[in-house]
């Protein structure tokens, strides 16, 4: 999965995503059921963080940034950078 074929993958998924799920108000459990674990976990600010790859855009690489109240998503953001 290391290939530079691979890189973007989950990049491409996000439009997939963003079209034919509706994450607002889904749990936690929900979430990583759909999309895994995350890359990263932080309790303080209530996110999961998952590394989307290359972000078709020179070098620039993309995050999803997924927030939540409570146990359910409040919002979310894809990131460039």
């Amino acid at each position: 999965m290391n290939s530079e074929v691979n890189w973007s993958l989950r990049w491409d998924m996000m439009n997939d995503l963003r079209n034919d799920y509706q994450l607002i108000g889904m749990s936690k459990n929900e979430i990583v059921k759909l999309l895994g674990e995350p890359d990263n976990k932080s309790e303080r600010f209530a996110q999961f963080r998952y590394s989307l790859g290359y972000a078709h855009f020179g070098v620039d690489t993309g995050t999803l940034i997924i927030e939540f109240e409570k146990d359910s998503v409040k919002k979310y953001l894809v990131t460039r950078g």
